[in-house]
């Protein structure tokens, strides 16, 4: 069964770091590991969460006598290592939106670019990816301009193109914010055309604070929908949220919030951001929500996902009246459907006879190129989590305002 509760020691272990994390952005004296507590471990735990950065950098500034120097090393190593990647990645961000100068590219950066500003020190927000919405009519032209810079371009869905520059470098240049089958996109299909300039950049724009936080609310919900929300993305919320509201225009972002069925997901990620990270906050306890989140990695895990998408996939087949299981889900990842495959094995389109094609070659991929197959933990995870966890997640679902798992 999927992992639900905390036993009382990690539950103390976790309060830690948020009491940590709080002090940091609040600029607070950081607190000593409380009885019982070791430090060590909770920089093990911070690390799926992404906040071992600030942990460590935060320990750092505690009495040395309350560490080993194994323990000192491990949390420089996280700092440094933290510190050089934030440096690459904001050197070579910067080489980017120069080059998009340079070919006239209009582009808005999104999320981690801008949120990273809103940290006390950019490194404890590292980035995955630059996420970039540009104009699909300019593609071809944005290839070139990341060519020069020696990125490799390396797939692409419906509204998504993959770049990759070795070592810290991935590149998500986004035609739309949103999938065109979603809710939001007849709302947000023109950002780019209203977003306007800012800074040193000609043609590197932003849009209005509310619609960055709109953007940032249907990013993390789409998150959860599809495998969990993590303490980073409660964080940026928080922060975003303190820094900006002063500046939202509230009747056109409380008019969206309704429109876009998100009421009530804000209302409970900001309370809960300001539960944990308020300058006079005091976590005492964790309830069912806070739990779910911490126990959600940075963006979700790979165990709720499956458990999501295969209970869909079972709901979708059950209400068009075919059979459905575990074991079809199970199938179907083995063996994609077209639609699934069709960006990366474009010849498919010609011709379902292609399609046996691409599976073998998606799997010569994964298995001797990415080498990102777990065969064991895929199986178990596909076939062994409970009716327990999936009536679970709805619980949680509709305590944030949403009724299924679509």
């Amino acid at each position: 069964m999927m992992k639900t509760t905390l036993s009382n020691h990690e539950k103390k272990s976790y309060i830690y770091l948020l009491d940590v994390i709080s002090a940091v952005i609040n600029g607070k004296s950081i607190p000593c590991p409380p009885e019982g507590v070791s430090a060590f471990e909770v920089l093990k735990l911070s690390a799926p969460t992404s906040m071992d950065a600030m942990f460590s950098d935060a320990m750092l500034k505690l009495p040395k006598e309350l560490f080993s120097d194994n323990e000192l090393k491990y949390f420089r190593n996280h700092k440094n290592k933290a510190l050089i990647k934030d440096i690459n990645q904001m050197y070579e961000i910067d080489k980017i939106l120069k080059v998009f100068d340079e070919y006239k590219i209009k582009n808005v950066p999104l999320k981690g670019f801008f949120l990273k500003k809103e940290y006390p020190q950019s490194e404890y927000r590292y980035m995955c990816d630059l996420d970039i919405l540009i104009d699909y009519k300019e593609i071809d032209m944005v290839k070139k301009a990341l060519l020069q810079l020696e990125y490799i371009f390396e797939s692409n869905d419906d509204n998504q193109y993959h770049f990759k520059k070795e070592p810290y470098m991935f590149v998500e240049a986004h035609t739309s914010i949103v999938h065109e089958n979603e809710l939001y996109y007849p709302y947000v299909k023109d950002i780019l055309n209203t977003a306007e300039p800012w800074g040193e950049y000609e043609y590197s724009c932003n849009i209005k604070p509310e619609d960055f936080y709109l953007y940032m609310l249907i990013h993390t919900s789409n998150h959860f929908r599809l495998a969990g929300m993590g303490i980073r993305m409660i964080l940026d919320i928080y922060l975003y949220y303190l820094h900006h509201s002063s500046k939202f225009d509230f009747c056109y972002l409380n008019e969206m919030l309704e429109v876009y069925k998100l009421k009530t997901f804000e209302e409970k990620l900001r309370k809960t951001a300001y539960k944990w990270f308020s300058p006079d906050s005091v976590v005492t306890d964790l309830n069912e929500l806070e739990t779910f989140i911490i126990l959600s990695g940075l963006i979700g895990t790979t165990e709720k996902a499956i458990m999501i998408s295969s209970s869909k996939e079972i709901s979708k087949r059950r209400n068009q009246g075919k059979n459905a299981s575990k074991l079809n889900y199970l199938l179907k990842s083995i063996f994609p459907p077209s639609d699934k495959l069709i960006y990366q094995y474009p010849y498919i389109n010609k011709s379902k006879i292609f399609l046996p094609a691409a599976w073998i070659l998606m799997w010569f991929n994964r298995i001797f190129i990415k080498r990102n197959v777990h065969l064991k933990r895929g199986l178990t995870l596909r076939l062994n989590y409970k009716q327990e966890d999936v009536d679970y997640y709805k619980k949680i679902a509709s305590s944030l305002g949403f009724d299924d798992l679509n």
